[in-house]
């Protein structure tokens, strides 16, 4: 979708839903909330080219795209509102 250089602070995270509209916000440590340009149309994770998905799935997930890292990602909380 987007891609942000972000710093060594801590990151928040928010999605908004709104029936299948998905808004992204992000914040770098105590700074200002920020969006992503684009809004995620939520019924593109359900084609039937994979598998038709009966629902929207929403969690945490963090990868290295495939390549070797010894980066990690630790999560303290999710909230769902």
């Amino acid at each position: 979708l987007e891609k942000h250089e972000v710093s060594d602070a801590p990151l928040t995270i928010r999605v908004e839903v709104r029936r299948q509209e998905n808004r992204i916000f992000y914040r770098e440590g105590d700074g200002e909330e920020k969006a992503f340009d684009v809004i995620a149309d939520g019924a593109e994770i359900n084609p039937e080219e994979v598998g038709g998905m009966i629902g929207t799935m929403i969690g945490m997930y963090a990868t290295a795209n495939g390549e070797q890292s010894e980066n990690a990602a630790a999560f303290d909380f999710f909230e769902m509102k």
